[in-house]
């Protein structure tokens, strides 16, 4: 009807396509990179504690399995999304999505059951420093890490055993989400056991609030010069400020960073359908948990003295070997003037 309009839409859908294929590349770019930081921040964590004798305690034993446990999830899930994060299809058979599904939903759980340790582990050392040695020994939390992993390994083949006409789950291709995981706008197959695993995330999420209550309670008490424990001599009192202002820490990053997870799924499984963009679900079940991750070694790296040391030592050492590198190389060339 009108000449040229159809060129210049034709032309406005190509420049949209290349803004958005554009911006796909740099989210990719971007989200690869949060995920190498993840790794890195989490290996300086086992490197510390496998060094520094003094973590080689309860406390160390469940960092450094939430660090294991933060590699494992950046591996099997962080990487993956990224690389799907554009696309609409999975790029492997039906049975590698089923199994990497799997994974998923087991390696995010044994994150989510050691973070709850960590919280009530951080909660015993502060509320009863006087017995906390007594109760809490690195053999036991070895096997509680051991049982949660058993625990959580069990209930994320429920989806395996074909029981989704009862409810129970399968794991397939989620487009919304770019990856494999569990429908939950898919009632007919996956109601049980979303509201299962729902049910188990809000009590994790309840389990860590209420440690951080009592927590910031009893630090509320401290800062107030309420004298609670009067037994305890200085040092144990700075060791019981410092339990606090790293778990608060932990705590309060875990809080924000899944609470508003836990909502939106509440209101889809409610509704029974997307409610929001399918970039948003992405955002707040994907992201939200691997900014945790991020941020989890920098925790420990500036709150907890050992970590600081440690890591300023690495870096020390580094920056001398390259120096070390650069004068040997230097005196070789002048040393050698044909090779200038």
């Amino acid at each position: 009807m009108f000449p040229g309009c159809s060129n210049r839409n034709t032309a406005l859908a190509q420049f949209n396509e290349t803004v958005s294929l554009t911006s796909g590349i740099a989210i990719e770019i971007f989200s690869f990179l949060l995920a190498i930081l993840a790794l890195i921040g989490n290996f300086l964590s086992i490197i510390v504690i496998y060094r520094k004798i003094s973590l080689h305690n309860p406390s160390g034993t469940l960092i450094s399995s939430l660090a294991i446990s933060n590699i494992t999830v950046t591996l099997i899930t962080a990487l993956p999304a990224v690389f799907h994060l554009n696309s609409k299809t999975y790029p492997r058979s039906q049975i590698g999505c089923i199994i990497h599904a799997y994974l998923i939903t087991t390696s995010i759980g044994i994150s989510y059951g050691i973070i709850s340790i960590i919280a009530v582990d951080r909660c015993l050392a502060v509320s009863l420093p006087l017995h906390y040695g007594i109760y809490v020994t690195k053999q036991r939390t070895i096997y509680a890490v051991i049982f949660n992993g058993l625990i959580i390994a069990i209930a994320s083949a429920v989806p395996l055993m074909g029981l989704q006409h009862l409810g129970l789950g399968q794991y397939s291709y989620v487009p919304y989400l770019s990856g494999c995981w569990l429908d939950i706008t898919n009632h007919c197959k996956n109601f049980i056991i979303i509201m299962i695993l729902y049910c188990s995330v809000t009590s994790i999420l309840l389990l860590v609030f209420i440690c951080y209550i009592i927590i910031f309670v009893i630090a509320i008490r401290s800062t107030l010069g309420v004298a609670i424990y009067p037994n305890i001599s200085r040092e144990k009192h700075q060791v019981l400020k410092k339990s606090i202002r790293t778990t608060l820490l932990i705590v309060s990053v875990f809080l924000i960073t899944m609470t508003p997870s836990v909502i939106i799924i509440l209101v889809t499984i409610s509704y029974g359908r997307l409610i929001l963009p399918p970039q948003i679900y992405k955002l707040f079940l994907h992201w939200s948990f691997y900014t945790n991750i991020i941020i989890n070694p920098f925790i420990f790296g500036f709150s907890h003295k050992d970590f600081r040391q440690s890591y300023s030592q690495m870096i020390s050492k580094c920056v001398i070997r390259r120096r070390v590198r650069v004068r040997n190389f230097s005196r070789s060339s002048t040393s050698h003037p044909a090779l200038q």
